[in-house]
C-alpha cells in the first residue's frame, strides 16, 4: 500500500490517511481471507491453468530473440576487422607512453568589463591591470 497504518491501530489522527476505525476493517479484510502468506503456487486459492495462447507467444518470442542474435552476430562479425585494428593502433599509442589528459591551451581571454588576462606558457592565465573599484 506504500503507508505505514500502525499509528491507527491505537488512535485516529485528524491528517492520517486512515483512521482507526479504518484500520481494524482492513485488518479485519486481511485476516479472514485464505491466503497462508506463500506465493506463488503454494498459495491459495491455486488455480492451475495454462493459457491456449502462452505457448505460442512463448515460440514467437524465442524465434525474435534467436533472430536477434543472429543480426548482433552479423554486425559483430563485420565490425571485428576494423574492431581489431583500431585496438592494435590503441595498444601501440599506450605502449609509446599515451596521456589521457590533455590540458586546454587557451587562445585567446576577453572581458566583457575590460580586465586584461595575460596566457603564460599556453596553460595558464592571471588577471592584470588596474582593480575594480567596486564598493
Amino acid at each position: 500500500m506504500g503507508m505505514t497504518v500502525g499509528c491507527a491501530q491505537c488512535h485516529s489522527h485528524k491528517f492520517d490517511p486512515l483512521s482507526h476505525k479504518e484500520y481494524y476493517q482492513l485488518n479485519a479484510y486481511f485476516n479472514n481471507i485464505d491466503e497462508d502468506g506463500r506465493a506463488g503456487s503454494g498459495a491459495k486459492p491455486f488455480l492451475n491453468y495454462k493459457s491456449p495462447l502462452g505457448e505460442a507467444h512463448l515460440k514467437a518470442g524465442e524465434r525474435q530473440i534467436t533472430q536477434a542474435r543472429r543480426q548482433l552476430d552479423h554486425v559483430v562479425k563485420r565490425a571485428q576487422p576494423e574492431f581489431e585494428a583500431w585496438l592494435s593502433l590503441a595498444r601501440e599509442e599506450v605502449s609509446k607512453g599515451f596521456t589521457g589528459w590533455h590540458p586546454l591551451e587557451p587562445e585567446q581571454i576577453e572581458s566583457v568589463e575590460g580586465s586584461e588576462f595575460v596566457i603564460n606558457n599556453g596553460n595558464y592565465c592571471h588577471g592584470q591591470g588596474t582593480e575594480s573599484s567596486a564598493g
